[in-house]
């Protein structure tokens, strides 16, 4: 939507309604392509990591697009223990389709590290969208654990809600 322009501003008058609308909808306009942000954190201290894709409970966060084609940029924050020499992996799910190019790797023998990841993803539609992180690891040497308090999936964009 593009602004709209307004007649200019004489000193001592009353702006019309129809003026006062005009700036409504460029406020309006402003907002809604303002670059918003939406953060989800994951839950519980602490969860197991398994050979198996699983949804990192908590880190999922829903966004509103306003226009088909949007642009958004995806972090990602794991913090990941690690008993073994597995290799942990994280990716990013939208709308319950295939993995995002891209993943999050971590391999570390009895260490704990945090570990980021971002992707742009493209939002096709004017719709709500669900972004969400999943975790695996490769390799069944020992445990590995991720930590929700200190792991969140952070959206941003332009004209999301």
């Amino acid at each position: 939507m593009p602004f709209v322009a307004m007649a200019p501003a004489v000193t001592g008058t009353i702006a019309s309604s129809s003026e006062y609308n005009k700036v409504v909808a460029n406020v309006n306009q402003l907002n809604t392509t303002r670059t918003k942000y939406k953060m989800a954190r994951a839950t519980g201290s602490s969860s197991a990591v398994s050979t198996s894709v699983a949804d990192l409970p908590g880190a999922t966060v829903n966004v509103t697009t306003v226009e088909t084609n949007t642009e958004v940029k995806v972090t990602a924050v794991f913090d990941i223990e690690s008993t073994n020499t597995d290799i942990f992996v994280g990716t990013l799910v939208v709308n319950g389709g295939a993995a995002q190019n891209g993943e999050a790797h971590y391999t570390g023998a009895g260490g704990r590290a945090t570990v980021t990841q971002q992707w742009t993803v493209t939002l096709p539609t004017a719709a709500t969208h669900t972004l969400k992180l999943r975790t695996q690891k490769v390799g069944a040497l020992g445990t590995m654990n991720i930590y929700g308090v200190h792991s969140c999936i952070l959206v941003e964009g332009q004209g999301i809600t």
